[in-house]
Formats: C-alpha cells, sequence, structure tokens
C-alpha cells in the first residue's frame, strides 16, 4: 500500500496534545523514543501486541499515546492495520480506531468487548472446484455484468490506462513478463459464460495467452491517430464468456520510444489490483533479462476470496431498514437513453493548501478520504436543492474481514448508498465527523450487493440507488512503480473509463490533490457541473474557516 506523505508543516508534538487532551480529557506527556516503553506504566500484551501491528503498519516507532489521525492515519493504514491484527488473533475494524485513536484506548476497548479472538476461515479450493475452476461472483460483478448487457452498445467498465515508455524496450521480454503476471493471477483468467450467469458465477480457465499486438508503422503516428486508436481499443466490445478480459498494444513511435495501450474490463480489476499488477509487472520484466526461465506460482487468494465472500454475503436488512429511513428516492437527474463520452471538469488544491488542510483535518480526527466524500455529497445537495440525498461511495472491499485480500488481485470494490442529510443545529466538522463514522459503518458491508440492499428496504428493482458516485484513489503513480524497476521513463500517462453514472467525483491524492468530475451533459448542465465543482473546491480552500459554523450557515454560504 501507499499512503499519501506527512502534511507539511506537521507538528506531531502539538497535535497529539491536542487531540489527546480532547479525546481523553488529560494533559499527556511527551512520547519517549522507545516504542515499547512507556514511563511509569507497564505495557499490557495486547497494547505490545497492537504497538507492533502499529509500528509496523507506520514503518516508525509508536507510542501507547500516539494519535492515530496525527501519525497520517488514512483508509489504507487502517486496511493495513487490519490484516495484520487478523494474522494476530484480533478483530480490528475501521470504526473501532476512529472512536479509540490510539493504541492504549484500542487496547481498553478490545479488552472490554472481549472480542480479541481468533479469526478461522474455513475457505479452502475443494477439488471439484479446483477442477472445474466454477466460482461464485461477488456483488460487484454481478452488477458490472447486469449493467454491460443491458447495455452493451455503451463499452460501460472498460478501463484504459496508456502512457509512453522512453528507453530501450524489450518487446519480446515485456510479452513474456505479461504470460508470467496472467499465470499468478487467476482474476486475468477468469470469464463469465452465459451459462453460469445465472447463477452469479464465473470460470477460472487454467490456461490463458494474451496476445501483445505490436505495432510498428512505417511512417510516423500523429496524436490524433494515436487517440483514436485508443478509443477503438476501448470501443472494441469484450466477450465476456472468453479470457482474458483484457489486451494489450505497443506501438513503436521510436527506437527509444513505445505507446503502451493497457485497455482491460473493470470485472477482473480494481484500481489497487492495477496498482499490484504494475508492480509485479515491473518486476517480472526486470527479473527475466536475469533469468530468462522465470518461473512463478500461482496466488490462491482470489479464489478463496470468492469462496470467502459467498459464505459471507448477506444484506442486514435492519441496518439498511434503518439507515435508509424515510429517504428521498425521487432521483438528482434523469436518467439518459444512452451513455456518451462525458464532460470533465477538475481543479488541484495547491501543495500548501494541501498540507494546510492535512493539518487542520488532523486536528480535526478526520482523513481526507472521509472528508472529500462528505463534502462532496454536502456540495451535490446543495447544488441540486436537496436536504437528503444518496451518494454511491465507493469502497475498496478490502477493510476488515476482507483485509487479508489486501493485495489480492481482482475486483473487489463496492458501491454502497452514503446518506447525507442537511440539519442545522451542529457545526461543520461535527456533521463531516458523522459522516466519517457512516462511511466505516458501510465500509463494513461491502459485501452487501445493491439489489439487496434494495429489496431489504422496498427500493423499485428498476430505480437508482443513487445518481452521483464518489471515487478516492491515492494509489502511487504508475511511472513510480513501473519506471524504478525497469529503467524506464513513463511519460503522457492517460486514464479512461466509463462507469456509467450522470455524476462521477474522482479525487487523486498525493502531495497534491486532484478533482476530477465527469458528467453526463443530456443530464447534468455544464452550469450545474461548474457550480457543484465550485462548491466542493470552497469547501476544501475554506475548511479552517467553516469548520465551526452551524452547517445551515454553510449552506447558505456556499449556495
Amino acid at each position: 500500500m501507499h499512503s499519501r506523505s506527512k502534511p507539511t508543516g506537521f507538528n506531531e508534538q502539538k497535535e497529539k496534545q491536542q487531540f489527546l487532551s480532547e479525546l481523553l480529557g488529560q494533559t499527556v506527556a511527551a512520547p519517549s523514543a522507545t516504542s515499547h516503553e512507556v514511563e511509569g506504566e507497564p505495557l499490557s500484551n495486547l497494547e505490545a501486541k497492537l504497538l507492533d501491528i502499529w509500528s509496523e503498519s507506520f514503518a516508525r516507532p509508536v507510542q501507547v499515546e500516539d494519535n492515530y489521525f496525527a501519525l497520517g492515519g488514512d483508509s489504507l493504514k487502517s486496511i493495513r492495520i487490519s490484516a495484520r491484527a487478523r494474522r494476530a488473533g484480533l478483530d480490528i475494524a475501521m470504526q473501532d480506531i476512529i472512536n479509540h485513536p490510539t493504541v492504549r484506548a484500542l487496547a481498553q476497548h478490545l479488552a472490554a468487548c472481549a472480542t480479541s479472538t481468533s479469526l478461522s476461515i474455513d475457505t479452502v479450493v475443494t477439488a471439484g472446484q479446483a477442477e472445474s475452476g466454477i466460482y461464485p461472483s461477488t456483488a460487484a460483478q454481478e452488477g458490472m455484468l447486469y449493467h454491460c448487457l443491458a447495455n452493451p452498445q455503451d463499452s460501460l467498465y472498460v478501463s484504459q490506462f496508456s502512457c509512453v515508455l522512453v528507453g530501450a524496450l524489450d518487446p519480446g521480454r515485456f510479452e513474456t513478463a505479461l504470460r508470467l503476471l496472467i499465470k499468478r493471477h487467476p482474476a486475468l483468467r477468469t470469464a463469465f459464460p452465459e451459462s453460469l450467469r445465472a447463477c452469479h458465477s464465473q470460470q477460472i480457465h487454467e490456461n490463458v495467452t494474451v496476445m501483445l499486438r505490436y505495432e510498428s508503422p512505417d511512417v510516423q503516428t500523429g496524436v490524433t491517430e494515436l487517440d483514436q486508436l485508443k478509443r477503438r481499443e476501448r470501443e472494441l466490445p469484450f466477450e465476456f464468456s472468453l479470457p482474458p478480459l483484457l489486451r494489450i498494444c505497443l506501438v513503436r513511435l521510436s527506437a527509444e520510444r513505445h505507446l503502451w495501450i493497457w485497455t482491460q474490463h473493470h470485472l477482473i480489476a480494481d484500481g489497487r489490483a492495477q496498482e499490484c499488477l504494475m508492480i509485479e509487472l515491473a518486476d517480472l520484466y526486470a527479473g527475466l533479462a536475469i533469468d530468462s526461465a522465470l518461473h512463478v506460482e500461482e496466488d490462491p487468494s482470489y479464489r478463496h476470496l470468492l469462496l470467502d465472500t459467498r459464505a459471507r454475503a448477506r444484506a442486514e436488512q435492519q441496518f439498511w431498514a434503518d439507515y435508509l429511513a424515510h429517504v428521498d428516492v425521487t432521483g438528482l437527474l434523469g436518467r439518459q437513453s444512452d451513455v456518451t463520452t462525458p464532460e470533465e471538469l477538475s481543479f488541484e488544491l495547491s501543495q500548501e493548501i494541501t498540507g494546510a488542510l492535512g493539518d487542520a483535518l488532523v486536528s480535526a480526527q478526520l482523513t481526507m478520504a472521509s472528508a472529500f466524500a462528505s463534502w462532496f455529497a454536502l456540495a451535490l445537495a446543495v447544488t441540486f436543492d436537496r436536504r437528503d440525498l444518496l451518494v454511491g461511495l465507493v469502497t475498496s472491499g478490502r477493510h476488515a474481514e476482507h483485509s487479508d485480500y489486501a493485495d489480492t488481485v481482482g475486483n473487489l470494490i463496492s458501491t454502497l448508498p452514503l446518506r447525507a442529510t442537511l440539519n442545522g443545529g451542529r457545526s461543520l466538522k461535527q456533521w463531516t465527523r458523522a459522516m466519517q463514522s457512516s462511511i466505516a459503518c458501510l465500509q463494513q458491508r461491502a459485501h452487501d450487493s445493491l439489489p439487496d440492499i434494495k429489496r431489504s428496504i422496498g427500493w423499485p428493482a428498476e430505480s437508482a440507488l443513487f445518481d452521483a458516485i464518489y471515487v478516492h484513489e491515492n494509489h502511487a503513480p504508475v511511472g513510480r512503480l513501473f519506471g524504478v524497476a525497469t529503467g524506464l521513463q513513463v511519460e503522457d500517462m492517460q486514464f479512461h473509463i466509463n462507469e456509467g453514472y450522470p455524476l462521477v467525483i474522482v479525487c487523486e491524492q498525493a502531495e497534491r490533490v486532484r478533482f476530477t468530475l465527469r458528467y453526463q451533459s443530456q443530464v447534468c448542465s455544464s452550469t450545474q457541473a461548474q457550480e457543484l465543482i465550485s462548491r466542493l473546491q470552497q469547501l476544501c480552500s475554506t475548511w479552517a474557516d467553516k469548520a465551526s459554523l452551524d452547517l445551515s450557515k454553510v449552506v447558505e454560504l456556499i449556495r
């Protein structure tokens, strides 16, 4: 996992004192330099175990009173902590960390709840399943496949990454690395034959060959022609019954420059999986230069995940009935008759604003991902004059009980309804923290499918739960992932995906934060889109000034 850098201007001692005095109502002495010693008070076995987990997750010494947010904690860090905790026999959810953000407080909570018991998941692949290769599909895969089959002309959920590789690329070694990658990861060999769709299953094939299409034009290819090539790759339909749902193309621009186009269906890999694939592909390419007979073993975690997901699958009807009680069922936007190439608007927070905002959010015990998702919902509600709405929140599917699959290649994501209600009587800070708690609760229910959620609350099956989705990306840049190991430079990186929703906001979090709004102009006007993104930008840039204001006042200010 790759997490964001600590905000500039971060004062750990100052922030720690402020957090702990607010959380625990007491003044805390400055920590010593040793992570496993606390002056005057011995560590319990549970605290010592948690200290090891936190120190390993943050890659730095941690004290029992260090605050999770002050250490730079975010949703990805919580996944790391959950995964390591499970291996140590502890069950820790993101909500536990938010509510008890120090090792000492978390240890006291776990001891009081008596939940720190060893977990055992019986998810072995039987001989019959291994032979046939038939496994259950995830809720996200079922939903995506349904929409793709209903709208075959729209190229829904086809994602494409492209870049220019600069340096002495060996196409033959590159193709061999790709074949080893597919051999290692079953998700890249899976397909969804028509005969298995009724029982919501997929088939993992044992032997799949990917063909690297290599083009070497006789004349220099211009930007327009290359853009047309990338568009044709995206619009060429995948046959869901035939693996791989992946196409790779290399175009020789010159002896030292190649255009790399990676086009895949979202059914087989999500953003985190893409990050893992880039790291492994680079390592394989580099390793083949040393050993041309390089061998890889299959990673069985995807097969285990599918069985584990089906075993856990359940829609918690009472939770959803309570959470979505009396929600306004009126959609924000009308549904377009066909999906076209979306329009885009974007803005970027400077490194200075990102650092200052990071410090302010640390003080409020908020992660950037939770805050940005909440503020997008707020800006959306104001733009479309709603007091209560649902936004689709894309979760990684790697939290809590699925944290063991943090590095699994496959599609683990889930999109769940995040509810935003604009009631006065509490500050923007209090409202945002309440939204963060809701997000943590949703992440524990990532196995619930949207059809099941609809059924549990009596929602019309043909009606969408939401018209807009929020996507948070804090993966490492592909240039850094691929270029360092291979010695190749990566230029002109581009990414494209058609999610099929009228409104999609993507937040890319790194040293700077960039927001990109994609919208269907048939149902969302350019004026509405501009107002929406301007309000979000205003909330990000002036959080420190507005955090203590009543929510109703904030709504008036950004309206």
